[in-house]
């Protein structure tokens, strides 16, 4: 196996690349692809599954590199073998990770661990959109929302993958809008939040001017279904 030698029932066959993530006990693949009837008929070894994946993820604390390509495997696999809603919610559940970041610029020993079931959402830039002249990264952020370093490194085409339903979820306008209005920018009047203020305030004016439209849009949709007739 990868970690060593161990008695044939005791060793787990490789699935859909689930032994990128559980490396313990795991036959090498091409010493299964040059004996598969002995690992599958005599040994009777079983194949990696879900159970080993979450029990193994609740264990380790993945650093960075290592979660992007769990997630972006996670479609992958969630593609060739059915997964519930449950069981992707169950293994989020277990999943902890690190910032590079503060690994680097701390003593490792105090480095804090993320549980990634505490992040919700990421920032789809269709549905919240900065106003002419400013940066979305530049908002401020609710902290459920997925680090911007992350959500580059995976992209918003894999997070919005209907697999990863039970993972994430667009950023709702409607919660970025109570978390910024509780915001220091919006509450203190400091002159230090003067930028920062006047780009929440113009992007909650483009919010406000997509509401319109889009009431305007649905007004003339409905007004349309009806043949209005000339009183009598």
């Amino acid at each position: 196996t990868r970690s060593g030698v161990v008695p044939g029932d005791q060793g787990y066959l490789p699935n859909k690349g689930m032994e990128a993530f559980v490396n313990e006990g795991v036959i090498r693949t091409i010493v299964y692809q040059n004996a598969e009837e002995y690992h599958d008929v005599i040994a009777n070894c079983r194949k990696l599954n879900l159970n080993d994946l979450s029990e193994k993820l609740s264990k380790d604390v993945l650093d960075e590199s290592k979660l992007i390509r769990l997630i972006r495997w996670w479609v992958k696999f969630s593609k060739v073998q059915f997964c519930t809603d449950v069981q992707a919610a169950d293994l989020k559940d277990r999943i902890r990770f690190y910032l590079q970041i503060e690994r680097d610029q701390g003593n490792e020993k105090v480095v804090p661990v993320y549980f990634l079931k505490d992040f919700l959402f990421y920032l789809d830039q269709n549905k919240i959109r900065s106003g002419s002249g400013f940066n979305i990264d530049d908002l401020p952020m609710p902290g459920s929302v997925l680090p911007k370093h992350f959500q580059d490194a995976i992209t918003t085409r894999v997070l919005s993958d209907k697999s990863l339903n039970a993972w994430f979820s667009p950023l709702p306008i409607e919660i970025w809008i109570d978390f910024v209005s509780q915001h220091p920018c919006m509450t203190t009047g400091q002159p230090e939040y003067e930028k920062l203020r006047l780009q929440v305030l113009s992007t909650l004016g483009n919010e406000h001017r997509n509401v319109s439209m889009l009431q305007i849009l649905n007004f003339a949709s409905y007004s349309s279904t009806f043949k209005i007739g000339r009183a009598h």
